[in-house]
């Protein structure tokens, strides 16, 4: 059996890299051009998730509760949209402080001003995990606005751009400013269920390393969410108690391996979808206790949004983009390796052409972008390090 480490071998490893790099140059800029060419356009913008965030922020105006489904509906046909169901948001209502501006504006202004947003954010990416990785990555960085669920997170108006961002802000703040570094992992509070195994992590490394202000930090921004939500809907925890229950959102067909796992096993329980994340939390445990002499989030702890991702009980392709800092750590270690770079970029440019062929995130088309970004990840891992563990240069926060 060929080792992972000859997968990167031989001169016509060489060629097949250069030419993955240039067709992946191509398409995914042909692509990015088209997300940000729709992302102008109304049509495209009423197609996208944020109409959900919308027609919550709307609700919140109106004083109505955010889960009200025929209500939604009605709105949504108000500004012309089609359909017999009612789009609306799964996020708890600690994220309703954030949905309750876009409520002000026309859905078209609310899709540009998003749009906007996740350019902005993924520009402030960019600046800091050159901050993170120094003069290692060289022009890299940029190519996060060409990676596959990046652009399909763009298109489809969510929130992986925005976790990213928030990730790396953590990353940059945990050594010198704690408790912003706790304030900075608050949004992930919106979708736990991606970020297991490395939440298991981060709380025994705070007890072994008494960082207590990270957890002050994490606490006092989701209290100040909870409490806003409350103020805002003060019967929204139960609405979405009732509304989650009533739709029996983990019944729904997700297209993420521990979701098909469960579906193969007909007639099982839904408790069996998390069994996946329970063992990646074991085994992150252990990878951390392996490593916690030597331990850096941003070359080890990343690895474990990798993990997260693969074994999420519910997750997207336009999750993915967490998967960011594990990939680009690796090439900061292999920077000079052109076959590392280039088995990379062939991965991702297969992603983009399914993106360009309007393949369905709904549908099983995805499902193997998550096992591919981790299993490159331990690949590279098993090579020779050519370049030092990247050790951060704290950026300013």
């Amino acid at each position: 059996m060929m080792k992972p480490a000859r997968l990167f071998e031989g001169s016509w490893i060489l060629h097949i890299s250069k030419i993955a790099i240039a067709s992946f140059l191509l398409f995914a800029s042909f692509q990015a051009l088209a997300t940000f060419w729709g992302a102008a356009r109304l049509e495209a913008g009423l197609k996208s998730d944020v109409v959900e965030f919308w027609v919550t922020g709307k609700l919140l105006r109106e004083h109505q509760s955010p889960y009200d489904l025929s209500r939604a509906l009605d709105l949504e046909r108000q500004e012309g949209m089609q359909g017999n169901t009612a789009r609306f948001s799964f996020g708890p209502p600690i994220a309703l402080p954030f949905w309750l501006p876009l409520g002000y504006m026309s859905p078209r202004m609310a899709c540009l001003l998003w749009y906007a947003a996740q350019l902005l954010c993924l520009y402030a990416s960019v600046r800091i995990l050159r901050a993170i990785y120094g003069n290692q990555l060289g022009p890299l960085p940029w190519m996060v606005f060409l990676f596959a669920p990046v652009l399909l997170c763009e298109r489809a108006g969510q929130l992986g751009i925005f976790f990213l961002l928030a990730l790396l802000l953590f990353f940059t703040a945990y050594r010198r400013r704690p408790f912003i570094a706790g304030v900075c992992l608050a949004p992930l509070a919106l979708k736990p269920h991606l970020f297991l195994p490395f939440a298991c992590v981060l709380i025994l490394w705070i007890l072994f390393e008494r960082h207590w202000k990270i957890v002050f930090g994490f606490v006092s921004a989701v209290g100040l969410s909870i409490a806003l939500s409350v103020w805002l809907a003060p019967h929204s925890w139960q609405q979405y108690h009732d509304m989650m229950a009533h739709l029996g959102v983990i019944n729904m067909p997700i297209p993420c391996l521990s979701s098909w796992f469960r579906r193969l096993l007909k007639g099982s329980s839904p408790s069996l979808q998390f069994l996946p994340s329970a063992a990646a939390c074991l085994l992150a445990l252990a990878y951390y206790l392996k490593k916690r002499r030597t331990w850096s989030w941003e070359s080890h702890g990343v690895l474990l949004l990798a993990l997260g991702l693969v074994t999420a009980p519910y997750s997207w392709v336009m999750d993915e983009a967490i998967a960011v800092p594990a990939l680009a750590s690796r090439l900061a270690r292999r920077r000079s390796s052109w076959p590392c770079l280039g088995s990379l970029v062939l991965l991702n440019t297969i992603a983009v052409l399914e993106g360009m062929l309007k393949v369905q995130v709904k549908g099983a088309g995805y499902l193997w972008t998550a096992p591919a970004w981790l299993l490159w990840c331990l690949a590279v891992d098993r090579l020779p390090v050519a370049i030092g563990d990247p050790v951060l240069a704290p950026a300013e926060v």
